[in-house]
């Protein structure tokens, strides 16, 4: 279990199905359904990277989530568990 901060710096916990293998830092997106304890509980994760040395905005990243959940008939993706 741990702890992170979403794009409006707002805390949220986040529950895994296994332990974590590698220290988390910077920017990390949580994939999964928010349980009834108010947690994520994630099927995967991913840290997201600066490329080329160009910092992640993730006040558009942000920005991009917010369109994809207002227009979900254009955004049609389906989450994979990992295993």
């Amino acid at each position: 279990m741990f702890t992170v901060m979403d794009g409006e710096e707002n805390a949220a916990t986040v529950e895994l199905n296994e332990p974590l293998e590698e220290e988390l830092s910077g920017i990390v997106e949580v994939i999964g359904m928010v349980s009834n304890k108010g947690e994520i509980m994630a099927s995967t994760y991913n840290m997201l990277r600066e490329d080329k040395g160009v910092p992640f905005d993730l006040e558009l990243y942000n920005e991009a989530l917010k369109v994809i959940h207002d227009f979900p008939q254009h955004y049609p993706f389906q989450v994979a568990a990992s295993g």
